[in-house]
């Protein structure tokens, strides 16, 4: 007797529900920042944001990561367990800062330039010319 769709579909379901609560709980099961413990909003967040990874590196789904996770095939402290609010917080925190750290790139870039140029000047026109002609 061969299984329905249905019955793979759900059999899939409990599967990656618990490989999903068994890597829940070895992180507390609980939000590593507000202590949220509602499972259906748990994920499992890479602490240092997207790692350098394909996304179908674990397979597909988080399933293939949360098998890795529990046979130690990943370091157990790259990843933890943050609600759903937190973690799109972290997310937007992430993008500010990679914004931020852009625009200061820009400044310096400019600066450097500006400074570069301020420099030849001085060394085009000597430094009396910059100084008022006091030396």
């Amino acid at each position: 007797m061969s299984i329905t769709r249905e019955e793979n579909a759900d059999y899939g379901r409990k599967y990656k529900l618990a490989k999903k609560r068994a890597v829940l709980a070895l992180y507390g099961s609980k939000c590593n920042r507000c202590g949220f413990s509602d499972e259906r909003a748990l994920q499992i967040d890479h602490v240092w944001g997207d790692p350098e990874l394909p996304r179908n590196a674990y397979g597909r789904g988080s399933t293939g990561l949360y098998i890795k996770i529990l046979q130690g095939s990943v370091p157990k402290e790259d990843y933890q367990c943050l609600c759903s609010n937190c973690n799109w917080i972290k997310r937007a925190e992430s993008i500010v800062e990679h914004n931020t750290r852009a625009k200061s790139r820009k400044l310096v870039v400019i600066l450097k330039s500006t400074a570069l140029a301020v420099d030849q000047k001085h060394h085009k026109y000597g430094a009396q010319h910059h100084i008022g002609g006091l030396a």
